[in-house]
């Protein structure tokens, strides 16, 4: 060769030996390691190639030339499944059984063409040199194996060129689209023409492949997102972050997560898989929100932590494409928290019963929700005697007991509402109602609180009202019932009293 080809050669050689020295170092990653053995093979090409052209002994010149036609079919080979590996789809077995199958039987006809010339059609003498092997003709399994390796191109390069059509506008900066295309077109034709027309003294095929594997090192390698990341200080300081994280690339597919996250919930996700799919699985062992507002009318739950997550796009030095930073913060102290403030506001803390603020935070929603919507207005007969003779606290406890006998009925009427409205007074939502059910309901109450002491006996006033008309509010309903309690009131005089005396009975008793 003459000099300026030298040059030519030896600083193609010196590019292919790069992703060789750079990828050793990550070929443990199964991301890499193909890649790794694509540039291993690329380089044996160009050892081949440099020795093929200093020897001067036939047989070295003979054989240094024709098992360059194994190695160009093995780089074919990891060229697929580079692409493969890029594209994250799975190669078929079948496919690695007949590119290892067809690798070998190449070898194994390229060592020994001297007795049957499938390869190429000239012997071994000691008449050989590079001119003499430009020249020669070709043996059957030539055009088989060339055949084969071109088909074998021709699928790899349409999947990465629909690939990466289809995500040209996204990841506009990451991957060299027009220069691929380019390349490609221009590599397939200048190999055409060294093998069926004119044979070039250095092979464009070489060329070619070196350019297109080192492309893909760049690509692949050092304009990947995680391997920048797992190569600088950052990733340390990824790890110490109290924070549960997820990165994801500019496709919104998840390449990393945080091993805090991976242990507390017990995680076996696999990356490179689709962002919603990975919270959605993460959504069964926690409660995920970005605003609180979420949460408003869901019920605290108790068996679940509260992340709350954020995101962020951010690019990665010196290339357009972005990635996404997703930051997942455990408030679940602060939600039960907010949770038991919540409870204090609406909650009436002496007889776990819902207050008045409840009743006016939900009055709206309750009207539109509910067409069959049922109140029950409460008194509790005589509280206020208990209070006059045997105090407060005896008041206080009457109270709660009734209270409890409400809560009660909730477990089998789920549709109950319990509101203390202050003093003696309560009232019974029902969302879903009838006049019967309501009769039902306070039947049950009756039977609840009954006692043969007259005055442990819970007696209570009632009246209720069922919605009838749809512009009836719960203000309307609460007027209606009020009525009937007040009647129902006017017949329990009687019973007011009979508690008198025996609470008076009581408090003598008390006395002496």
């Amino acid at each position: 060769m003459s000099t300026i080809l030298w040059i030519i050669y030896f600083t193609f050689a010196v590019i292919s030996f790069v992703p060789v020295i750079k990828l050793e170092q990550v070929k443990n990653h199964e991301k890499y390691r193909v890649l790794w053995y694509l540039s291993i093979s690329v380089f044996a090409w160009s050892v081949t190639k440099g020795l093929s052209s200093i020897v001067s002994e036939p047989i070295s010149i003979y054989y240094f030339s024709i098992l360059t036609y194994p190695i160009i079919f093995l780089i074919i080979y990891f060229i697929y499944l580079t692409f493969k590996s890029y594209m994250n789809e799975k190669v078929h077995k079948a496919f690695h059984i007949f590119g290892i199958t067809f690798f070998i039987l190449s070898l194994i006809i390229s060592i020994t063409n001297p007795l049957h010339h499938w390869m190429i059609d000239v012997s071994l003498s000691t008449n050989i040199t590079q001119d003499t092997l430009a020249v020669v003709g070709r043996g059957f399994f030539f055009y088989v194996h060339t055949f084969a390796s071109y088909i074998i191109l021709a699928i790899a390069f349409i999947k990465i060129i629909r690939f990466m059509s289809k995500r040209k506008k996204i990841n506009e900066g990451a991957f060299p689209f027009g220069m691929i295309v380019f390349s490609l077109i221009i590599g397939v034709q200048l190999n055409v023409i060294h093998v069926f027309f004119y044979p070039f003294e250095l092979d464009p095929t070489y060329l070619f492949v070196v350019i297109v594997t080192f492309v893909m090192y760049t690509i692949i390698y050092k304009r990947d997102f995680n391997v920048n990341l797992i190569s600088s200080s950052r990733q340390y300081l990824l790890e110490k972050m109290r924070e549960m994280y997820i990165i994801t690339d500019n496709n919104l597919v998840v390449i990393e997560y945080s091993k805090n996250l991976r242990d507390r919930f017990q995680l076996t996700y696999q990356e490179s898989s689709p962002l919603d799919d990975f919270l959605k699985e993460l959504k069964k062992k926690a409660m995920i929100f970005t605003d609180i507002k979420e949460l408003n009318h869901l019920p605290f739950n108790q068996k679940k932590p509260y992340l709350h997550m954020t995101s962020q796009s951010f690019s990665v030095s010196r290339f357009k494409s972005k990635g996404t930073l997703v930051l997942l913060y455990d408030e679940t102290e602060d939600m039960k928290l907010i949770h038991e403030i919540e409870e204090l506001r609406k909650k009436d803390l002496m007889s776990g019963l819902f207050n008045r603020n409840y009743l006016e935070a939900n009055r709206r929603k309750l009207e539109k929700d509910n067409d069959q919507l049922g109140v029950v207005l409460v008194d509790i007969d005589g509280l206020k005697l208990r209070n006059d003779y045997l105090g407060h606290p005896s008041g206080d406890k009457f109270i709660i007991k009734f209270a409890n006998a409400v809560l009660d009925l909730t477990n089998k009427y789920t549709d109950m509402i319990p509101i203390r409205l202050g003093g003696d007074e309560f009232l019974i939502v029902v969302k879903k109602t009838t006049e019967e059910k309501i009769e039902e309901i306070m039947g049950k109450l009756v039977l609840a609180t009954r006692s043969d002491d007259l005055v442990e006996n819970i007696s209570f006033s009632y009246g209720y009202a069922v919605k009838k008309y749809k512009n009836d509010t719960l203000m309307m309903l609460m007027r209606r019932a009020d009525l009937k309690l007040y009647d129902m009131k006017e017949t329990h005089k009687e019973i007011k009293e009979r508690i008198a005396k025996e609470l008076t009975k009581k408090l003598d008793s008390v006395s002496r």
